[in-house]
């Protein structure tokens, strides 16, 4: 015999659908809500459950969802049969959770049976299919969720207000019969509860105020935030209840409400920190406010990650305007450095000439480091990646940090056993040590103490919560700390966004956070500040570990730079470095064959493509880039032999076949010697 479980809170349904049901020979079990229902169904695993939607404690929609996720029921058919919840959407919904069939109140009886009928039939051939496949996202259930209730709260309060219309015509026309007045008054009451059950069914704060902003009613998620009950909120004012005043809010969206006779919106903040969006809805009665029914929601973190996506989008936006500088800053540079030593090496003989380019020099080189710095914050500078130590690279840079700081500061290291390699670019690791131990100094005019700590954290579910932009795992976590000055909260804000810095101009560009900050993205890490005005400040940076050893370094020294007599094919839009690269390489003894752009030097190699020994092409170009052009001379002469330039940063070029096929590059700017000896490299390489 088939058991089947019906679920209703009515227990008048209850009794007509056991009756029916067992009267055509199946076995029934009861239980008058969803909770009931899951241990019911637990204990006896029933053949068919047949459920209704508006419920107590556990709604239908509720109990399917869970129903579907256990795995002991899952493949037990769900029937929802409901006569409050028939709208499309409604079934669209139910269907989406994974029933199996959504049946109307009231059906035919023959009907009825029918269809449990064909289900079990169906169920036993093989043929019961869901019409979707279960929902599994929770942030999509609970806003579809959220959209019924709200859909079916709107109906509701429709139909509550046009029945208590016409229940109030209905005893003003039956004043005499108290019969009728009592069967109107339980219908009105029995409507109530019904909008109430679906109030209460919603995990947000709602009320209903009356003028003097007392509470009429209030839901369970409204007195759940409390930790109170329901119904000791009726009564009480709601800036007592949730803010903690003696008086209305400036921001009130309910008395806005009773104003204007329209709804409102408003986003406050309660004492204890948390943010919430305030919607008011007026309840009328013949064109006048009589009430307002309010509806809160929490969204303290919904704003923290908005504000973490625009410094995001900030951020990035000023990354992005600094690489574009830093390039068009490397074309210069490169023409200032390369003709600067150029004519270095003709005045030789005049001393007082040699010191003036020297100082131009100076200049220029100083400049250089100013872009490679813009380019780090903008998280495009080209990197050396190599598997590395970090303790490794904290002890060889000890001796620096002791000249970057001050006698009156002590330095102090915890380094863990057995770290974790990284991988990382040696320079950048250096680079942000530094910064970060100028900073601390910076701090500390008095004196005081430095820590920098390494070791290994594994981040779990609570550390993602906390911050979002996270991701779980194991991480290799560098920490520098000082008991300087501290921070305040809005200098905690700011102190990675580029320039800015609370040092005077003389004593800092305010590059040196906004770098480290670049550099950590870089490396595909995150970074934390924690600090107090008073309390010190601790930077913890945590990088993701490989599980290789680290490298060996290997120091090979320059030597002398070798000319030649080879034929290169030079490939450059800027005018000013093509003429330069031109005279470098034939003063080293070099045939250069010169083109403005990709597709220039593809004409040329076409016609001398057999005297051609390498090519020099620059990455980005009108007409046609660089590795176009390579692409093709390649396809005709396999081996050619070829060196790229750029002054683009990495975004422009760091996916493309140069960097990822480890082709030689060389970073612009660039001076004679450094040029030379990376073409005499490349064509000596076999």
């Amino acid at each position: 015999m088939k058991n089947i479980l019906i679920v209703d809170d009515n227990p008048q349904d209850r009794y007509m659908l056991h009756t029916f049901l067992s009267g055509r020979g199946y076995e029934v079990t009861e239980a008058s809500d969803g909770a009931e229902a899951l241990e019911k169904a637990r204990g006896e695993h029933p053949d068919l459950i047949i459920s209704d939607i508006l419920m107590p404690n556990m709604d239908g929609f509720a109990l399917c969802r869970e129903w579907k996720r256990d795995g002991r029921l899952k493949d037990i058919p769900f029937v929802f049969y409901t006569a409050t919840y028939t709208d499309p959407k409604d079934e669209e919904f139910a269907l989406g959770l994974g029933a199996e069939r959504f049946i109307v109140k009231p059906q035919d009886p023959e009907y009825f049976l029918r269809i449990i009928e064909a289900i079990f039939s169906d169920h036993k051939s093989g043929r019961l299919v869901a019409t979707c496949e279960p929902q599994r996202d929770e942030s999509a259930y609970f806003r579809e969720y959220n959209e019924v209730l709200i859909r079916k709260l709107e109906d509701k309060m429709v139909q509550a207000y046009e029945t208590q219309r016409r229940l109030e015509s209905e005893v003003a026309e039956h004043i005499r019969t108290e019969g009728a007045l009592r069967e109107s008054e339980g219908k009105f009451r029995s409507l109530t509860r019904q909008f109430h059950a679906l109030l209460d069914a919603i995990p947000d704060n709602i009320t209903r105020q009356s003028e003097d902003l007392r509470v009429i009613w209030a839901n369970r998620g409204a007195a759940a935030g409390l930790k109170r009950e329901a119904t000791d909120l009726v009564g009480g004012y709601c800036y007592t209840l949730w803010h903690n005043r003696t008086s209305a809010c400036g921001a009130c969206p309910v008395l806005k409400t009773f104003r204007t006779g329209e709804p409102a919106l408003e986003i406050v903040t309660t004492p204890d920190g948390r943010t919430w969006e305030l919607r008011s809805v007026p309840v009328k009665d013949a064109g006048r406010v009589v009430e307002v029914v309010e509806i809160g929601r929490e969204i303290t973190e919904h704003r923290k990650l908005e504000e973490q996506l625009l410094q995001a989008q900030k951020m990035e936006a000023v990354g992005t305007l600094a690489g574009g500088i830093a390039h068009d800053f490397n074309n210069v540079l490169t023409v200032i450095i390369g003709f600067g030593e150029m004519l270095k090496l003709r005045i030789a003989k005049d001393p007082k000439a040699v010191s003036d380019v020297d100082e131009i020099l100076r200049g220029a080189e100083r400049a250089s480091v100013l872009t490679r710095q813009l380019l780090t914050f903008a998280r495009r500078q080209i990197i050396d990646l190599a598997n590395l130590d970090l303790n490794e690279v904290i002890t060889g840079l000890g001796k620096l940090l002791r000249k970057g700081t001050k006698e009156d500061i002590e330095i102090k290291t915890s380094l863990a056993d057995r770290l974790p390699t990284i991988r990382a670019d040696r320079g950048q690791m250096e680079q942000v040590l530094m910064n970060l131990t100028i900073n601390a100094r910076d701090a500390m005019q008095g004196g005081g103490r430095l820590v920098v700590e390494t070791r290994e954290t594994l981040l779990g579910e609570d550390d993602v919560k906390s911050y979002p932009y996270m991701k779980g795992g194991r991480y290799v976590v560098l920490s520098v700390s000082d008991t300087g000055v501290g921070m305040d909260e809005e200098t905690r804000n700011r102190i990675f966004e580029p320039f800015f810095t609370t040092k005077s101009p003389e004593k800092g560009t305010g590059l040196g956070l906004a770098i480290v900050y670049g550099i950590v993205k870089q490396h595909n890490g995150f970074i934390h500040v924690y600090s107090e005005p008073g309390r010190g400040t601790t930077f913890r940076i945590f990088f993701p570990p490989v599980d290789v050893p680290a490298d060996s370094r290997t120091i090979v020294a320059k030597g002398i730079i070798h000319g030649g007599t080879e034929t290169i094919l030079l490939a450059e839009d800027d005018e000013a470095i093509r003429k330069l690269t031109e005279n470098i390489l034939s003063s080293y003894g070099y045939k250069v064959l010169a083109a403005r752009d990709g597709e220039e030097a593809v004409d040329i190699f076409r016609w001398q493509g057999d005297e051609i020994a390498m090519v020099l092409l620059d990455v980005i170009m009108p007409k046609k880039g660089g590795k176009q052009a390579y692409d093709e001379m390649v396809a005709a002469v396999p081996g050619l032999k070829v060196l790229f330039l750029s002054g683009y940063s990495s975004d422009a070029i760091h996916d493309s076949f140069v960097l990822r096929s480890g082709v030689p590059f060389l970073q612009k700017p660039f001076g004679p010697g450094v040029l030379a000896r990376r073409v005499r490299e490349v064509l000596d390489k076999a």
